[in-house]
């Protein structure tokens, strides 16, 4: 665990999971998909085959999906701890209004 409380860990199914000690996360899937949570929820994900969504904050969002759907965007879900110590991760913001 490094400083803070910050972390990293690797899944069984390889996808890597990085806390730092404010409790942003980033999720690297084996695919190349990832998900990045910020500070104050607002998150990216992104996938493999280029289709990504951005929300901020107030849970606006844009997203690009390259078969036509526009789905409203799942939230990602919270890592769990390795342990008492490790940092908590921040809950993702959930996506309310498209934008555009």
């Amino acid at each position: 665990m490094g400083e803070g409380g910050a972390w990293t860990l690797t899944e069984a199914d390889g996808d890597t999971i990085t806390v730092a000690a404010d409790g942003s996360w980033t999720k690297t899937e084996r695919d190349g998909d990832t998900v990045s949570v910020q500070p104050d929820g607002s998150w990216t994900k992104t996938e493999h085959d280029g289709d990504s969504v951005t929300v901020k904050p107030d849970g606006s969002y844009n997203q690009v999906e390259h078969d036509g759907k526009a789905d409203k965007p799942d939230t990602p879900d919270v890592p769990a701890k390795p342990n008492a110590e490790a940092a908590n991760p921040v809950s993702p913001v959930q996506p309310t209004k498209k934008l555009g």
